[in-house]
């Protein structure tokens, strides 16, 4: 079901010192809503109405963008931009959406009025690594603690960009100083595993790397904090859920939305954040259960036909997972993720051609997973579009410069490209920096059967 909003369109006329204002309805869909936000909505709608002003734009985009809804709270908040006495957070909120829909650069130039407030600088740091782009990144990171020294979000990215950078060491110096300070989340010991690995100390390395990582924790950001409080209903939960997630309390994310599914059990994002949880825990038949409910009461529901997806490719039953995936794609045609996995999905079927289109199409969306570029690469080289596969492997490098499948994919592509030797000397430098690796190895052999010798 879509909900029909009556939302405030400016148009201003040229020459004139009043803005007029017309009334137009789009469509906002908050089937997925709880009651309480669609309450929300509606009020902050009818202020708006009443005012046309910056602040109670502002006001709406904050309401949509808590919800989840950013593509609705990029509208909102730029319309608060043309309006005289724009909220001075009001850009910032809205690179913070534009970013969740993968518009990097238009997120980072945004931030970049910000010149006193560390987490501006500190995220455009982290884009600029989804990018590519890590020297700009350790700029970005650097003025971050310029403006805040306890800025520990911007003293990992460093430790990430110095890591990207082949500078283990000084990575190493930066994590350790966050640990004493008493950094103790499981992102931070990985990182500081890795950096140790690196650094050729494997031996404090191993411990820091057996942990079960979830990913990164949540930084200081105030602004971002103050957005979330709009949040209403189930979606307050449902992020409170999320932050245990983060801190590593899995058990205590689990715990929450088993509540929540008990008050909602037929609310999709709560279903799907349930089954993501499940799968996170191995608990695959539960996972499904908590699916197959999502998808029989919200079958137009992408993440839920996504989720499903994803959990067949687990039990082996690629054939459907395939069907499912691309339900998710015809309800969410810019979904990344669903483009992915259906392009993973098809390389595994030796569908070629079909894989490379999937994750291209994932990339020109908005993907920042350097996976989707190596398997792009492996696309393009098995279709024997050589150029185009050096292309995506010296991207994933950049970010990732020790992925040793991608490194074995670049000396296969570099070989068939005619670029023998840049091809070997690759090989003979990462097997020196990774002995014993598989993927090189893999790649050793195919270069032994050309008749390359080391």
């Amino acid at each position: 079901m879509r909900s029909l909003f009556c939302a405030l369109v400016l148009i201003l006329l040229l020459g004139c010192e009043d803005a007029q204002i017309t009334l137009v309805p789009p469509n906002i869909d908050t089937s997925q809503l709880a009651p309480e936000a669609k309450v929300a909505l509606q009020k902050a709608i009818k202020e708006l109405e009443t005012t046309g002003s910056a602040q109670h734009w502002t006001t709406l985009g904050l309401y949509l963008q808590a919800h989840g809804l950013d593509a609705d709270a990029v509208v909102s908040y730029e319309a608060a931009t043309q309006l005289p006495n724009t909220p001075t957070k009001t850009a910032y909120w809205m690179a913070l959406a534009l970013a969740k829909l993968g518009k990097y650069e238009q997120a980072i130039s945004l931030c970049s009025q910000y010149k006193n407030y560390a987490p501006a600088y500190w995220r455009s740091g982290f884009w600029f690594i989804d990018l590519g782009k890590i020297e700009a990144a350790e700029i970005q990171f650097n003025k971050a603690l310029e403006v805040d020294k306890s800025a520990v979000a911007a003293m990992v990215g460093l430790a990430r960009a110095w890591l990207q950078q082949n500078k283990p060491n000084q990575a190493v110096t930066i994590l350790e100083e966050i640990r004493d300070r008493g950094g103790k989340h499981p992102y931070l010991h990985y990182l500081l595993g890795t950096a140790y690995q690196r650094s050729g100390d494997v031996e404090k390395a191993a411990p820091f790397l057996q942990e079960v990582v979830n990913g990164p924790p949540k930084w200081n950001d105030p602004w971002f904090d103050e957005m979330t409080t709009y949040q209403r209903g189930f979606a307050a939960s449902i992020s409170r859920a999320s932050s245990k997630l983060d801190s590593g309390d899995v058990a205590g994310a689990l715990h929450d939305l088993q509540l929540l599914a008990r008050t909602n059990p037929r609310n999709a994002a709560v279903l799907t954040n349930l089954a993501t949880v499940q799968m996170q825990l191995g608990q695959i038949e539960q996972a499904y259960k908590t699916c197959s409910d999502s998808i029989r009461w919200n079958p137009g529901h992408a993440p839920s036909q996504l989720n499903m997806a994803l959990l067949l490719l687990q039990k082996g039953e690629s054939d459907l997972a395939s069907q499912y995936c691309q339900k998710a794609i015809a309800l969410e045609p810019a979904n990344a993720r669903a483009h992915a996995l259906a392009g993973k999905i098809a390389f595994q079927s030796r569908k070629v051609f079909e894989a490379a289109t999937h994750f291209e199409q994932a990339i020109a969306i908005g993907s920042n997973n350097p996976n989707d570029r190596e398997m792009l690469g492996m696309a393009y080289l098995d279709l024997g579009k050589n150029m185009h596969a050096i292309e995506q492997f010296r991207f994933v490098l950049r970010v990732s410069p020790d992925a040793t499948f991608t490194i074995g994919g670049l000396v296969i592509a570099l070989f068939k490209n005619g670029q023998v030797s840049e091809s070997q000397t690759l090989l003979e430098n990462s097997i020196a920096q990774f002995p014993n690796d598989p993927n090189l190895a893999r790649a050793s052999n195919f270069l032994s059967k050309q008749g390359v010798k080391r």
